[in-house]
């Protein structure tokens, strides 16, 4: 009796991606404007920018449209709608991005309906994010205690977490949870408001944003969301298949 051993090399592709790099970050604030320019953001084309917007409001005016209220270089871009601002008396705004079709160092001008008290923003451009998914998950949540959260259900460990925090109230403070990278703070005493933004790396399953806000009591919104990386490299994986027969 003969046995015939069958030996076979099968290579499986597989896809990886690369971390999600911030490139470059800018913020600015104004009183009683009509827009908001955050001055020469760094950009490479293909990059995505997170904006964190938050403006007074007296009555539900003035609005911001992400969709029209946005240009870069001069140009105008259509931004989309992570969250917005909910729950805050007075208070309006969100957490936003657009893709980049220019490289350039320009500003970037969000536009609003009509003159707003307080205008406060921050601007974060990322590369090696996936342009055609650009959020993986998002989330968002008020809070009247000393501290605020947001938990995003789902994300990687390449993704990077932003984060978009807007307050009402007269102290200026909010101070970025565990491994956050804060990148804006705007803060005006009359009409009382408060922008943060912060960043950190992903990580796997779900992943948190937090921020500490010591004198309690305070009327505060935040979003996180998790910007996924883009699919980079394909490498091989090689299998021995073994076989026998007689």
């Amino acid at each position: 009796m003969r046995r015939l051993l069958i030996f076979a090399l099968a290579i499986v592709p597989s896809v990886a991606s690369a971390q999600v790099a911030v490139r470059n970050t800018e913020t600015a604030r104004a009183a009683s404007v009509t827009s908001l320019t955050l001055p020469t953001l760094n950009v490479v084309s293909g990059d995505v920018v997170g904006l964190c917007l938050a403006f007074s409001q007296s009555a539900g005016a003035p609005t911001f449209n992400p969709a029209t209220g946005v240009t870069f270089n001069g140009s105008a871009v259509t931004a989309v709608q992570i969250q917005d601002v909910n729950g805050i008396t007075n208070r309006a705004g969100g957490f936003y991005y657009f893709v980049a079709s220019a490289t350039a160092n320009a500003d970037v001008v969000i536009t609003l309906s009509g003159s707003s008290g307080e205008v406060q923003g921050g601007a974060l451009s990322l590369s090696g994010v996936n342009t055609s998914s650009v959020v993986r998950s998002s989330t968002d949540t008020t809070s009247n205690t000393t501290s605020i959260s947001a938990t995003v259900s789902a994300t990687n460990a390449n993704d990077m977490m932003g984060d978009c925090y807007v307050k009402n109230g007269g102290n200026n403070e909010g101070t970025a949870g565990a491994n956050q990278t804060q990148y804006s703070a705007q803060h005006s005493g009359s009409p009382q408001l408060t922008q943060r933004a912060s960043y950190k790396a992903g990580s796997f399953g779900s992943a948190t944003m937090s921020w500490t806000i010591p004198s309690g009591g305070a009327n505060v919104w935040m979003a996180a969301a998790s910007f996924q990386a883009a699919a980079s490299a394909v490498s091989s994986t090689r299998r021995l298949l073994l076989g026998c027969c007689r």
